[in-house]
């Protein structure tokens, strides 16, 4: 992974490209190159493929993280696994968030919700993955380059990792299983599956096959991450959902809340999560537990506010309650029959004397 430039646009706004690893650009002087490029006329000059972003979705610890590693901080405890305290809420953390929060306060971040930012002219920076190198060159043949993600302090970061293959348990013939993946392991499939899918291939001899990836190629950078330790694979323990959801969505939190003033903020609205406002459409929670997308009214909510006299909140517990008479015990959602049947406002009842 790593951001994508386009190499016109660098040279004529006279922004250095980073040669290699140990020649990324500081945080520091990346937000200098996106205010620069702003004032070329990219309104929001940095597209972070937010339109992956939502809430418990990977791409947002896939392509974030190497930020907080950077900085030197990390999702959980690296040697155990056993704990996220100091870590993920460390100073590294912090810092590498901060800075990527900062970005999106001052509006250097796109954060239309489509994946058009770059290929559309919006941004002139894409932080995403490789691959998305195919519909890039598509659209600005021989103008794109990479370059490695930021320094935040302690060196670029890259992530790595994609899906694998896996043999199940049971009655599987493991011999045609085996036959099968050792075919698609052939240099030759190698090669036919990243062209198709954009990847990089997982071998040195199905890297030979492509021009994209020797020294002076569009891609190179990747291999060069991969061969010197640059990439960094995430937590490889069974826990990583559990971490994984919960960085996720700290994230979108982090990025997208947005306060009074209309800037982000670390201060969640009652009742929904922080991302409801900029994010429409994600599935959220209301104040009474309620699971729903972001343009549903809260139907508990409507139910409680039009009920009948006697009648118990559907989100109560389901066990038998006092009648307000004193003189029966009745189940949760029962009218009481010595109360009045027909419906009043809520605010509008009165309390019946005690018998």
């Amino acid at each position: 992974m790593g951001p994508y430039v386009r190499t016109s646009v660098m040279r004529k706004a006279g922004i250095r490209a980073p040669t290699g690893p140990k020649d990324a650009w500081t945080a520091a002087e990346m937000t200098g190159i996106l205010r620069k490029l702003r004032n070329q006329g990219y309104r929001a000059p940095l597209d972070l493929r937010l339109v992956y972003s939502q809430p418990g979705q990977e791409w947002n610890t896939y392509g974030f993280a190497p930020a907080v590693w950077s900085a030197g901080g990390d999702l959980v405890e690296p040697r155990n696994f056993r704990t996220a305290d100091g870590y993920a809420n460390g100073s590294g953390s912090v810092k590498a968030l901060t800075a990527l929060q900062n970005w999106a306060k001052a509006g250097l971040i796109d954060m239309v919700k489509d994946d058009e930012a770059f290929v559309g002219g919006r941004s002139a920076i894409s932080w995403c993955g490789h691959w998305t190198y195919p519909e890039f060159n598509k659209a600005f043949p021989g103008d794109v380059a990479t370059v490695p993600l930021p320094d935040f302090c302690q060196g670029t970061v890259t992530g790595m990792g994609s899906f694998q293959w896996g043999v199940p348990a049971g009655n599987a013939d493991g011999d045609a299983v085996w036959r099968f993946l050792a075919f698609l392991l052939t240099p030759a499939q190698v090669h036919r599956m990243t062209v198709a899918n954009g990847a990089i291939p997982a071998t040195e001899s199905a890297i030979k096959l492509s021009p994209r990836y020797p020294p002076g190629g569009s891609e190179h950078l990747f291999i060069e991450q991969l061969r010197d330790g640059v990439a960094r694979p995430r937590p490889q323990t069974p826990a990583y959902p559990a971490i994984t959801d919960a960085f996720s969505r700290a994230f979108v939190k982090i990025i997208f809340s947005r306060g009074r003033s209309g800037r982000p903020s670390t201060r969640p609205r009652r009742g929904s999560t922080r991302t409801s406002r900029r994010m429409p459409g994600i599935r959220r929670t209301c104040r009474e537990g309620a699971y729903r997308a972001a343009s549903e009214p809260c139907a508990v909510r409507l139910v409680r506010s039009r009920r009948e006299p006697g009648r118990s909140h559907p989100a109560s517990l389901a066990r038998r309650v006092p009648c307000p008479c004193r003189n029966a015990s009745r189940e949760p959602g029962k009218s009481c029959p010595e109360r009045p049947s027909k419906r009043v406002p809520r605010g509008r009842r009165k309390r019946l004397p005690r018998t």
